[in-house]
């Protein structure tokens, strides 16, 4: 069985975490499984993975960070050095990057651990205090076959204050909305199904997080 790529969570450990007030979501690569939460790094919201032919496998991962006034400028700054104090690692600043929750920064991070050598791209983006970072990795020889797919996942990274507005069918939103607003005559696994039957538009990440949000009320 393969191994985990764990490399990309690890280097997130050592920043304090938060809780968005947002909803935070991203469509991540066709066919890619989320992974498991217990053998995420703690620091780590959501993560899944795809299908690899070494010991790694590449994954995607999303975590929120509350920076408080920090400019993007210092926020870099501190991110490079943080990565530049490990010689086996060479972490480069790619520039502008848009998503649907708006312009950020695309950087990449070359790593090298005992199974070989690991390409990371990550994105920052910083909005109302807090900094959104997804992290896609895989190993190097690896970096062509799965580059496009994660950055078209990056793109696809959403804040909305309503997890149903962002939905492209009218139909589907308003029929998913209502069942959402009468969850207790519907019954949470009659809408758990619902979801999954009528949401598959919006992604794996999306489905998990309105079920998350059904298992509150």
């Amino acid at each position: 069985m393969k191994v985990l790529l764990v490399i990309s969570f690890l280097l997130l450990s050592t920043i304090g975490w938060a809780e968005e007030e947002l909803f935070c979501f991203f469509i991540p690569p066709e066919k890619w499984e989320a992974v498991d939460p217990s053998k995420l790094n703690r620091y780590v919201r959501v993560g899944f993975a795809g299908k690899g032919s070494g010991n790694f496998r590449p994954t995607i991962n999303l975590a929120i960070e509350n920076i408080g006034d920090s400019s993007l400028k210092s926020y870099l700054k501190a991110v490079k050095e943080i990565h530049e104090s490990d010689k086996n690692t060479l972490w480069r600043d790619l520039g502008k990057f848009e998503t649907a929750a708006g312009c950020a920064e695309l950087t990449e991070i070359t790593t090298k651990t005992q199974l070989g050598e690991l390409r990371l791209l990550q994105l920052i983006l910083l909005h109302d205090k807090k900094a959104y970072l997804m992290t896609g990795g895989m190993p190097t020889e690896e970096f062509a076959l799965h580059r496009a797919p994660i950055l078209k996942a990056f793109r696809s990274l959403t804040l909305t204050s309503n997890l149903f507005s962002t939905f492209p069918n009218l139909e589907k939103r308003e029929k998913l909305e209502k069942a959402f607003a009468n969850l207790k005559e519907v019954g949470l696994n009659t809408f758990q199904q619902m979801v999954l039957e009528e949401g598959k538009e919006m992604g794996l990440h999306w489905q998990i997080v309105v079920l998350q949000e059904a298992e509150k009320k």
